[in-house]
């Protein structure tokens, strides 16, 4: 009985132990969701495309390995170089319009279409002002999007991509 007192406490220590380890953030899935419901809500002719969300994640799995070298003083980090690179490297077209968005235990930094930032919004409600912003100012409209998240191992880091054309 005293040995299987001591087995169960470590079973349960494990338990616990894969759960703190195990990340508790938003899915790829939750945020495609997410963003196809405010999309239809925002009502702006831009809908979510699969090939496109299989092509954000690429890139987020991308920009990802970037971020964390910057985050352990690893590298420098120039966003719209690496997203860049990332982007030619997964084949998408130059039409390829694309935001960025990371998030650590609530704070948020997003970065737009153009370059502008915001660390207010969460990235889905940044990426549709984006889009309704982008779709006002150009005469060529993008309907389609995809988005793509990778979490970081162990730190609490998202990164979010979206995707346009």
């Amino acid at each position: 009985m005293k040995h299987l007192k001591k087995f169960l406490a470590l079973a349960l220590v494990c338990v616990m132990a894969l759960t703190v380890l195990t990340g508790c953030g938003k899915s790829a899935k939750d945020y495609q969701g997410e963003l196809t419901g405010k999309l239809k809500g925002a009502n702006i002719g831009v809908t979510v495309d699969a090939q496109m969300n299989k092509n954000a994640e690429t890139v987020a799995k991308g920009v990802s390995d970037g971020v964390w070298a910057y985050i352990t003083g690893n590298g420098n980090y120039d966003y719209e170089k690496l997203i860049n690179d990332v982007i030619k490297k997964a084949h998408l077209t130059d039409n390829t319009q694309w935001c960025v968005g990371i998030t650590y235990k609530g704070t948020n930094a997003n970065v737009g279409f153009d370059g502008s930032e915001d660390d207010v919004l969460a990235p889905s409600d940044f990426f549709v002002k984006e889009l309704k912003d982008y779709n006002a100012s150009h005469s060529t409209k993008l309907t389609k999007v995809g988005v793509g998240l990778y979490e970081i191992p162990f730190t609490g880091v998202d990164v979010v991509i979206l995707l346009a054309e």
